[in-house]
């Protein structure tokens, strides 16, 4: 299997009317090899690669892309790939939005139903859900459960006396208070994301709503997973693994 064939392969995983907006999606095609080996990750950085490298991956599939504001990184990952002959992937937005992505895939091990789509974002992508939990309780039973899904300690605060049965959830960055705002209007009991800023905690307190904190990594590390479950499902013979990225947030 070569990697210009897999690449068709996964676009038709997605909606294709989602993969229209530049810069959300990608992929850096090589050839020269067989794809035999997947190694996935929320972030292309040079922990990533080395990763790759010392695994023999062939290619790597990721939730971003090496970000160009972190300056000479991207040029740095471009030209390890290209020495080493990995292709790489990447989904952002469209795999927040999908029904097996970042969102849906961290809600379905808290074990919610009934989930919303919130948060659009670009007028494309709907980077949030809101679900139900089937019995209520107590926020720290859930701090507690969300710990051990991300294999993290997470912070949190406690706004409101009351059990949890509504939560909201926008994986990696969504500490902005007009996302926050939404996840108030529809009455949830927490929030669930995987940054903050001042803003974020302040509102969140004159709100009234719970907040509960991971690392932006860890929070969106599962809809890559649940990607590359997918890709092997089509194609059992290739081999999937994580790729090391220590906890840095």
């Amino acid at each position: 299997m070569k990697a210009s064939d897999l690449k068709e392969y996964v676009i038709g995983l997605f909606d294709e009317t989602k993969l229209t907006v530049e810069g959300e999606f990608g992929f850096y095609v090589d050839d020269t090899l067989e794809i035999k080996k997947i190694g996935y990750a929320t972030n292309l950085t040079p922990e990533t690669v080395k990763s790759a490298v010392m695994q023999g991956v062939n290619l790597i599939i990721s939730h971003h892309d090496a970000w160009e504001f972190i300056y000479g990184m991207k040029d740095y990952c471009i030209d390890a790939l290209k020495k080493y002959n990995i292709s790489h992937f990447y989904f952002h937005m469209p795999l927040d939005d999908a029904d097996f992505g970042t969102n849906v895939s961290f809600m379905n091990r808290i074990g919610l139903y009934n989930l919303d789509k919130v948060n659009l974002q670009s007028g494309h992508f709907y980077c949030g859900r809101i679900g139900e939990l089937e019995k209520p309780i107590d926020f720290e039973v859930l701090i507690s459960k969300v710990e051990d899904i991300l294999g993290e300690k997470v912070k949190s605060w406690k706004n409101n006396d009351r059990k949890i049965k509504k939560i909201g959830f926008m994986s990696g960055a969504g500490h902005m208070t007009s996302d926050i705002k939404e996840h108030v209007e529809h009455n949830c009991d927490v929030l669930i994301t995987g940054e903050k800023t001042l803003y974020t905690v302040q509102y969140c307190e004159f709100a009234g709503i719970n907040l509960i904190v991971g690392s932006h990594t860890y929070t969106e590390i599962f809809g890559v997973q649940s990607l590359c479950e997918k890709i092997k499902d089509g194609y059992p013979d290739i081999d999937i693994i994580r790729l090391n990225e220590e906890h840095k947030e």
